[in-house]
């Protein structure tokens, strides 16, 4: 928010508000972006890349904003950049949570080399003998034409090697048709867990998981803790009965 708000004071700044929480969008609603900065906030898996490219066409500066978590979304982001920023802290999980990022900014950097290669830099480099103004000298930063994408399947393979999986709300419309996926509503619930873990699991569960929780209206991390009590119980019966 403050790299967008000083930016936007020199040139004109797009940010792509690809957190759920949308933070930028509600700071944007309090009256307090300033005239020369853009939000876009409805952005999704499917989107994102489109979005980036629109605001490139328009404005020299392209903020993209995306949640803490590892998602395809990310991998879709980062293959457009042409720098990435990663806030960590000083703990160990951060760690390793911005070393599995920088894989995969490595793992993009060699296996989609092209569609990086064509991408037009408007700055070059230079040597000055004095210290310049971190923002005072931006209007040679120009904007940019669509270059060649990523191949997607290269993306899908990344982001599914390193554990980003697509956050995109999909199920089947029967647990026997699997191929006929629909979108979702998105879920968010305000719980005390704040645990992730990623699974593989077929259509058909992942179908009979989401209408379970519907049914019982409740979020997923809730049904997950059920069905765990309800497996241990019924170990539990089990045993006693040997």
């Amino acid at each position: 928010m403050v790299l967008a708000n000083q930016l936007s004071q020199a040139a004109a700044v797009t940010v792509i508000d690809a957190d759920p929480n949308r933070p930028f969008q509600s700071w944007e609603r309090g009256g307090n972006a300033p005239t020369n900065l853009k939000i876009v906030a409805d952005v999704d898996e499917e989107n994102i890349i489109d979005k980036i490219e629109d605001a490139a066409e328009n404005t020299p500066f392209v903020i993209v904003d995306l949640e803490g978590t590892a998602s395809k979304i990310v991998v879709l982001a980062v293959s457009q950049a042409d720098l990435v920023i990663i806030p960590t802290q000083g703990s160990q999980l951060d760690a390793e949570q911005a070393g599995r990022a920088l894989k995969v900014i490595r793992q993009q950097e060699k296996m989609a080399p092209l569609a990086r290669s064509q991408r037009p830099h408007s700055r070059g480099g230079c040597m000055m003998a004095e210290r310049a103004p971190a923002f005072g000298d931006l209007g040679d930063f120009e904007t940019r034409k669509p270059s060649q994408r990523a191949d997607p399947r290269i993306l899908d393979e990344i982001a599914e090697a390193n554990g980003f999986p697509s956050r995109s709300a999909r199920i089947t419309d029967t647990e026997s048709n699997p191929d006929s996926l629909t979108s979702r509503k998105p879920r968010r619930y305000t719980t005390g867990r704040n645990r992730q873990i990623n699974v593989k699991a077929s259509d058909a569960t992942v179908a009979l998981f989401y209408r379970i929780a519907d049914e019982l209206e409740q979020p997923l991390g809730a049904v997950l803790e059920l069905a765990l009590k309800a497996l241990e119980a019924e170990r539990g019966d089990k045993t006693d009965n040997t």
